[in-house]
């Protein structure tokens, strides 16, 4: 039981990893929509999810170093993966300083050059060799699970008709020590007694 339950905690741990990772990209995507909006429309609103995404993402890289510290793949792509979204970033600003400075063709300029494309290209590729380690891990733990599963109700299933048997064993057993001495002391006391 301990082993199954060791090993449903380890692919529940696969599951918040990959939680995470979905939600590195989220965090970019949403700091992408409200630049977008931002350079748009001019209009500070719009840069709601911008700043929500800029204080979230960092949190939600934290936790994924936490969760994989004993993976050291995924600590190095971590280690990748760090600069580029500091460098997608830094571009999202970049573009959002301009709209508010020099206006929406220069901001534009700036996103139509594809550099910022391409950054956020270079973290799904991180992300998406990411999860393909921690899917090949959940097969591994997923199969662990089915062997203890099977492991855990074999026990049962034959475990306790066996521990019946062993216990009638035993009774017989003790009844038949007790009883046989008893029935010697009652025919000497039956003895005496004539």
């Amino acid at each position: 039981m301990s082993n199954l339950i060791e090993a449903a905690g380890a692919r529940a741990h696969t599951y918040i990893v990959l939680g995470n990772l979905e939600g590195v990209l989220s965090q970019l995507k949403d700091a992408e929509t409200g630049q977008r909006g931002y350079i748009i429309t001019g209009q500070d609103n719009y840069l709601e999810p911008y700043h929500a995404a800029v204080k979230g993402v960092g949190q939600v890289i934290d936790e994924l170093r936490k969760l994989t510290a004993d993976n050291p793949n995924q600590q190095r792509r971590l280690d990748a993966m760090q600069p580029l979204v500091a460098s997608k970033l830094d571009e999202l600003k970049l573009t959002i300083d301009l709209r508010k400075s020099k206006g929406f063709e220069t901001a534009l300029a700036v996103v139509v050059s594809g550099k910022g494309k391409q950054t956020m290209d270079n973290i799904r590729k991180v992300i998406a060799e990411m999860e393909d380690e921690e899917k090949n891990l959940l097969k591994v733990r997923d199969q662990r699970v089915s062997v203890d599963a099977e492991r855990t109700i074999s026990t049962i299933v034959y475990g306790i008709p066996l521990a019946f048997v062993l216990l009638a064993v035993a009774g017989f057993l003790i009844t038949r020590n007790i009883s046989d001495p008893l029935k010697k002391i009652t025919a000497g006391a039956t003895q005496i007694a004539a």
